[in-house]
C-alpha cells in the first residue's frame, strides 16, 4: 500500500508538471495571437502606481505593459516616494512626450496607504485600477476589462486572474484562476489582489485606502468594495504578472509579519461593520486567516450519524454540544433512519430541526470545535450547507469538501484547499445542511449510503441562490 501511495504522489507530481508546461505554452500562444491593433472606447482607465526606489528595469517594463495596451483610453498616474530622482529622470527623458503619463514627486513618503491616496485623488477617469510599481500588465489587460464592462454599467468592481514571473529564468508560473465572487474566501485570504478594477463611483464611496492598515491596505480596501459594490464581475483571463524578485512579497511572504497583524484587524472591521460575531486568527500560512463564526445555541441542530452496522458508538462530543440523544438520529446502510434515543424508526420529514449535521461512522472528529464552526457558518445568511475535509488512513485529503471530486490529494496554487470559499459539491461524510434547503430526502438518503457521500450542490439544495462553502479548519480523519 505504502508503494501504491509513493506512485500516486509520484504520478500527482508529474501531473502537476505537465499542468505547468501546457500554461507556459497556453501564454506564449496567448501573446502571439493578441489584436496589436489599438482599440479606444468610452471608458477612460486610470492606472494607480505608488513609486518607492522602483529599480529602473523594473519600472520602464511597467510603464511599457501600459503604453503597449490594445487599448489605449488610459492615464497612468505615478505617485513617487523615492529617496532619490532616477524616476524623475526617466520620465522626463524617456516619456516626456507621453500626455497620458501623470506624474507627482512626494515631498517625503507618506506610507503607502496615504500615496496611493494622493493617487486617488487625481482620478478623472471612468475606472481606475492599482498596479504594483515592479509588476506589469498583459498586452490586452485593459481590452479585456472594457469588453466586460461595456453594456453593463452597473458592474463597479471588476477582478482577474494572474500569474507570477520570474525574470531570472524568464519564467510564468503559478497561475491563479480565482473563481467567483466569494466574500467568505476573502475573509480568510485576500485572493482578489490583482488586476482590481473600480468604479469612480465606487471609489467615491469607498474613500480611498487607511493607513493603519499599512501592509494589508488592499485587503481592507477591498474588503470595504465588496460591502457597497453594486455588482462585481470576475474576468476569467490572466491579464497581471506579480514579478518575483528578491525584494518581493511574492517570493518571501513570511517576512511580512506586521502586514498580517494588519490583515487580522482589517477582517476583525469588516465583521464587526456586517455585524457579525466572529473569532478571527492567523492560519499558519502567512497571509491566510481562520474566520470563527460564533454560535449561541445547539437548540435548533441535530445530528445524523451514518452507521453501516448495528454497533452503534457515538462520540462524546456531541455532549459538549449540549445536544441530546433525542437529537441524534443514525441511518443505516439500507437507509433506515434511528432515534438514538427511543431506537425507534422514523421518517426524514420527523427530524424537525432547523440545521442537520452529517457525519460518517468511518471518520473521527477530534474535538467539539469543529463541530461548532459548521453550525456557526451554516447559520449565516445565503447558506444552505457547509463541508469539511476529509483526509484518508494514510493522511491524505481526499476532498477539500468536495471542491474536487478526487479521491487523491489535488494540487491547488494560492492556497486554495486551506481557506474558507465555496464549492460546487457538498461532501455528506462531514457537512452542516440548512433542513428547509434540501430538495429531496430520498436522494440525501440514497446519498449517504451509496454515493461515497459526496454530491452536487444543485442536486441537494433547492434554491440555486444559497451557497455551499468549505471549512479547511473542520477536519474528519478516518479511524485507524
Amino acid at each position: 500500500m505504502v508503494k501504491k501511495i509513493i506512485k500516486l504522489y509520484w504520478f500527482q507530481y508529474h501531473q502537476f508538471r505537465r499542468r505547468l508546461a501546457q500554461y507556459q505554452y497556453n501564454k506564449k500562444l496567448h501573446n502571439s495571437i493578441i489584436n496589436t491593433k489599438s482599440v479606444s472606447g468610452i471608458f477612460q482607465f486610470d492606472i494607480i502606481v505608488p513609486l518607492y526606489n522602483t529599480p529602473e528595469n523594473y519600472f520602464i517594463e511597467m510603464v511599457e505593459s501600459v503604453l503597449n495596451q490594445s487599448y489605449q483610453n488610459w492615464r497612468l498616474i505615478l505617485v513617487d516616494a523615492s529617496t532619490n530622482n532616477l524616476l524623475e529622470s526617466i520620465i522626463m527623458n524617456r516619456y516626456k512626450g507621453e500626455n497620458r503619463i501623470k506624474y507627482y514627486k512626494l515631498k517625503k513618503n507618506l506610507g503607502i496607504a496615504e500615496n496611493t491616496n494622493v493617487a486617488f485623488a487625481k482620478v478623472t477617469g471612468d475606472y481606475c485600477m492599482l498596479l504594483d510599481h515592479d509588476d506589469f500588465l498583459a498586452v490586452d489587460a485593459l481590452e479585456s476589462v472594457y469588453k466586460v464592462l461595456d453594456g453593463e454599467s452597473s458592474i463597479d468592481l471588476v477582478y482577474t486572474n494572474e500569474d507570477k514571473y520570474d525574470d531570472q529564468r524568464d519564467f510564468y508560473f503559478d497561475p491563479y484562476y480565482k473563481g467567483s465572487p466569494d466574500i467568505y474566501k476573502l475573509r480568510n485570504n485576500n485572493y482578489i489582489c490583482h488586476l482590481l478594477i473600480i468604479s469612480k463611483d465606487l471609489l467615491k464611496q469607498v474613500v480611498g485606502e487607511r493607513s493603519q492598515y499599512d501592509g494589508a491596505q488592499d485587503h481592507d480596501f477591498i474588503l470595504r468594495c465588496f460591502e457597497k459594490a453594486k455588482k462585481i464581475k470576475h474576468v476569467p483571463i490572466i491579464l497581471y504578472h506579480w514579478r518575483v524578485h528578491d525584494e518581493s512579497t511574492s517570493a518571501h511572504p513570511e517576512s511580512k509579519h506586521y502586514a498580517y497583524e494588519a490583515g487580522e484587524r482589517a477582517i476583525i472591521d469588516h465583521l464587526a461593520r456586517s455585524k457579525i460575531k466572529a473569532e478571527v486568527i492567523q492560519s499558519d500560512y502567512p497571509g491566510f486567516y481562520h474566520v470563527f463564526y460564533q454560535n449561541t445555541t445547539t437548540r435548533d441542530v441535530a445530528i445524523l450519524f451514518y452507521c453501516s452496522t448495528d454497533t452503534y458508538k457515538i462520540n462524546l462530543i456531541f455532549y459538549n454540544l449540549n445536544i441530546g440523544n433525542e437529537k441524534i438520529f443514525l441511518i443505516d446502510s439500507n437507509g433506515k433512519i434511528i432515534n438514538y434515543k427511543t431506537h425507534k424508526i422514523v421518517n426524514f420529514s420527523e427530524i424537525k430541526f432547523e440545521y442537520l449535521i452529517i457525519i460518517n461512522e468511518h471518520y473521527s472528529i477530534l474535538n467539539d470545535s469543529c463541530i461548532k464552526n459548521l453550525i456557526g457558518i451554516c447559520k449565516q445568511d445565503k447558506i444552505a450547507a457547509i463541508s469539511g475535509k476529509v483526509v484518508s488512513r494514510f493522511g491524505v485529503v481526499q476532498t477539500f469538501g468536495a471542491i474536487k471530486k478526487h479521491h487523491y490529494l489535488e494540487i491547488l496554487p494560492f492556497g486554495q484547499n486551506i481557506i474558507t470559499q465555496e464549492t460546487q459539491y457538498i461532501n455528506l461524510n462531514l457537512c452542516c445542511l440548512k433542513v428547509d434547503s434540501i430538495k429531496d430526502h430520498e436522494f440525501l438518503t440514497n446519498a449517504i449510503i451509496k454515493n461515497f457521500g459526496v454530491v452536487k450542490k444543485g442536486d441537494l439544495i433547492k434554491n440555486p441562490r444559497l451557497l455551499a462553502l468549505y471549512e479547511p479548519s473542520c477536519i474528519a480523519y478516518f479511524k485507524s
